[in-house]
């Protein structure tokens, strides 16, 4: 098995060798040889454990999903439950506060970035179970890799020219949980909302490339946050073009000086294309701070709900990032279509009461008014969280259980009590 080197494009969406590779990954001897201490050599050999217990953990999730019969494996305590909802082909979860959510299988693998984690229910396709459960174990062994390569760099006395051991220590303070004034923070929040984005697109199916987050060597060494690649496509009469993919350094800087400066930290960077098998380089500037700052705040203001930050992005900051992201892969034409999905959209602060409703069907709007007192029918946001309420009983019961529109009572005559005794 090919054992990766720093800076290396290590994992692949999908790939069970390329997460081993990411398992593999050991730098005991060179550290040992780089004359890092041992106490530290220890803890990287204790980093590289962890992330043996993950690849075992995810293959005997991967087994149960295929036997219902085998072991079953150990679950995130605090994963909530994600229940499907076939006719919409989405999920339907319950936050922190008690309010429902329609979350798609997209939004719940970039929301692995953010500390939330799920628990598909039985009834969810194969391909989503073994998706999520692949994601989840890449997200865990990249944040113990990243750990594993900073311990190691801080220490290591023959650093690349222009890089010193000290360039690491902000990221082991990040990774430890160490907290961080949010102006120091909005770069990082940036990049994992923009990779988060395209992450859920993609999973989605709404766009069809490859997006990886740069290692912490990458990102330090290599001036890249992510790096994007388009799967083969034709051009012309039965041309298949493979691109190797292209590295991106987001920035959100607005200083001239500052600018010019990574411009030309990510030109010298291009000289080591050749060493990470890339075709080319790019610095993408957007000027969304406020808006990256401002979606992180809504986000916590309201309990940090499925969706991610991005969930508050408007529809501008959407077609913003795919422009400038996806410019150097895709045609205008092309953008232009994925584009057009968020001409509708509006942010969640600011849409509209009466278009609440528009995509749920008039049998399910009837259904809950009919449990509904006439004062509440009226309140469209009572009626719609009634609605997914009675969806995600039924998803949890099964449209077979024998007690089914009992428990349906229940549970309504519950929901209603709490809404006519709320503050």
């Amino acid at each position: 098995m090919h054992h990766a080197e720093k800076g290396e494009p290590v994992v692949s969406d999908m790939d069970l060798d390329d997460l081993q590779t990411v398992a593999d990954y050991h730098v005991s001897k060179r550290a040992q040889e780089s004359g890092v201490k041992k106490q530290t050599q220890e803890h990287i050999f204790d980093l590289q454990k962890e992330k043996q217990r993950i690849m075992d953990r995810l293959k005997a999730q991967l087994r149960r999903v295929d036997d219902p019969e085998a072991p079953e494996a150990s679950d995130d305590p605090e994963a909530m439950e994600a229940y499907y909802h076939e006719s919409k082909h989405c999920y339907l979860v319950k936050d922190k506060r008690g309010c429902m959510h329609e979350v798609s299988l997209g939004e719940m693998v970039a929301d692995l970035n953010w500390g939330l984690s799920y628990r598909l229910d039985a009834r969810a396709p194969r391909r989503d179970r073994k998706t999520y459960a692949i994601a989840q174990a890449k997200e865990a062994l990249m944040h113990r890799l990243d750990k594993q390569i900073c311990l190691e760099e801080r220490e290591r006395k023959d650093h690349a020219e222009q890089i010193f051991g000290g360039a690491y220590t902000p990221f082991i303070q990040k990774l430890e949980g160490r907290e961080f004034h949010e102006s120091a923070l909005v770069g990082w929040w940036a990049e994992e909302m923009v990779c988060g984005f395209f992450t859920q697109l993609i999973v989605d199916g709404a766009v069809d490339m490859e997006i990886r987050k740069a290692d912490v060597y990458q990102d330090i060494n290599q001036k890249m946050d992510f790096y994007v690649r388009r799967r083969a496509h034709t051009r012309g009469v039965d041309t298949q073009v493979e691109k190797k993919g292209v590295g991106i350094q987001f920035t959100l800087v607005h200083n001239k000086e500052k600018l010019e400066k990574k411009k030309q930290q990510v030109e010298r960077a291009k000289k080591q294309l050749g060493q990470v098998r890339l075709d080319d380089l790019i610095l993408v500037h957007i000027s969304i701070g406020n808006k990256i700052m401002h979606a992180m705040r809504e986000w916590q203001k309201a309990g940090e709900p499925p969706g991610g930050p991005m969930r508050f992005w408007s529809k501008e900051t959407k077609q913003a990032v795919v422009q400038g992201v996806l410019q150097n892969l895709f045609s205008e034409e092309e953008i232009a279509k994925i584009q057009q999905a968020f001409k509708s959209e509006g942010s969640p602060s600011s849409t509209k009461a009466k278009k609440r409703l528009k995509k749920y069907t008039d049998e399910q709007i009837q259904e809950a008014s009919a449990y509904l007192p006439p004062d509440l029918q009226s309140d469209t946001v009572v009626l719609k969280e009634a609605i997914t309420t009675i969806a995600l009983m039924k998803a949890q019961l099964g449209p077979e259980h024998p007690h089914i529109k009992e428990r349906l009572e229940k549970a309504m005559a519950r929901f209603i009590r709490r809404q006519q005794t709320a503050p």
